[in-house]
């Protein structure tokens, strides 16, 4: 909502001119979150789904966040919730890939994924 809103709004606010690269982070962060978090089987994970993709770009996109702010010393993320979040999507992935050729799961639930009911 937030990043249609800004769009709708760039017309006639000169503060939002030039929030496309804002809109597009909103976009991408909103994407991973529906991707790892999905409840239903609509938009759980399946092979080759834009949910599948999402966490793909996301880990990608992560990667050359990183690279780019070593590069140039920008502050970013500490390394350990750097990894924690490259390993969480990594692990998401491949327990899908798993579930699909091993198990002949169709999809996977990404909600099933967390572990607030082991705390």
């Amino acid at each position: 909502k937030t990043a249609v809103a800004m769009e709708v709004y760039k017309e006639s606010n000169i503060d939002l001119s030039d929030c496309e690269p804002t809109v597009t982070f909103i976009r991408r962060i909103s994407n991973l979150i529906k991707a790892m978090d999905s409840r239903t089987s609509n938009n759980a994970l399946h092979d080759n789904s834009f949910e599948y993709q999402a966490i793909k770009d996301f880990q990608q996109y992560l990667e050359n966040w990183n690279n780019v702010a070593r590069e140039k010393g920008y502050y970013f993320l500490t390394d350990s919730t750097y990894y924690g979040l490259q390993i969480s999507l990594r692990a998401t992935l491949e327990v899908f890939d798993y579930l699909l050729l091993k198990c002949d799961y169709k999809f996977l639930m990404t909600s099933r994924l967390n572990q607030d009911n082991l705390e």
